[in-house]
């Protein structure tokens, strides 16, 4: 999915390169080169910043203006988990297939904690609505939430045996929201991580949920 700033696209793509675009015109504005696939969306910060995963099992931080590569932060397997920015800017955080979720100083990109999740991740992280809780899935079948201050674990929510390659969504009450291959649409609670309900489904959800206005999923 790509990312709008201003009149740009930011957009990765399986030929190892982040674009800017020119949104009337279609014309390249700029393109930086990964070593592999690039399969996370991109996202940017309030003060220009791309973050970016690729397969390469890096995560990138380019300048918006004119890709510059600020810094990048290596893994140990691919990370196609796109980032999630803290509202104050300073801190990203991402999944990568080698099962662990990262909190970076969003400037140096330095290590502020990692927490290993027990599976690899496409899930995307999801912060709750005051950025104190951090859910994400799990391909061991979990979503977990983790504290954002230490990356300790809040708790854990066990989908059954299928992998979790969906986002989290929340709604207005906090509440999680989130399809696994186990052929449900699970509801959590965000302060205990007990079901609230769930929906079966006639096959695998892989798509994140879209909430509108109401609360309708």
């Amino acid at each position: 999915t790509p990312a709008i700033r201003d009149d740009a696209l930011y957009v990765g793509s399986w030929d190892h390169h982040m674009y800017s675009i020119e949104r009337k015109t279609g014309r390249i504005l700029w393109k930086f080169k990964t070593n592999s696939v690039i399969s996370s969306s991109p996202a940017i910060s309030n003060n220009g910043i791309v973050f970016v995963g690729s397969g390469d099992s890096k995560l990138y931080a380019l300048s918006s203006e004119n890709g510059a590569l600020l810094w990048s932060h290596e893994t140990s397997n691919a990370v196609y988990s796109s980032p999630a920015i803290s509202s104050d800017d300073r801190v990203v955080f991402f999944g990568s297939w080698d099962g662990k979720i990262r909190a970076l100083d969003t400037y140096s990109g330095k290590l502020i904690w990692e927490h290993v999740s027990g599976g690899a991740i496409d899930s995307s992280p999801t912060l709750s609505f005051d950025e104190r809780t951090l859910y994400v899935g799990v391909w061991s079948g979990n979503v977990i939430a983790i504290e954002t201050s230490s990356g300790v674990r809040k708790w854990t929510f066990r989908c059954g045996n299928k992998g979790v390659v969906a986002s989290p969504s929340i709604l207005s009450d906090g509440t999680v929201v989130i399809g696994s291959w186990n052929r449900k649409i699970h509801a959590i609670d965000p302060s205990s991580g007990v079901s609230k309900w769930e929906l079966d489904v006639a096959e695998i959800v892989e798509g994140t949920a879209a909430i509108d206005r109401e609360d309708n999923i």
